[in-house]
């Protein structure tokens, strides 16, 4: 019974915290839709810098 009172609260805080850090953002900008950005990994094979 105390198991089960104990993992009931736990659940309760968890879901408490999860609500209130989900709402504590604020206005984000709109997106430029003009520009594209890409974030990609630069490969190069090691006989290509010769």
């Amino acid at each position: 019974m105390l198991r089960r009172k104990l993992s009931l609260a736990a659940a309760l805080v968890t879901a408490t915290a999860l609500s209130l850090t989900a709402r504590s953002g604020g206005e984000t900008p709109a997106a430029d839709l003009t520009t594209v950005s890409i974030m990609a990994p630069f490969l190069e094979s090691p006989a290509a810098q010769c």
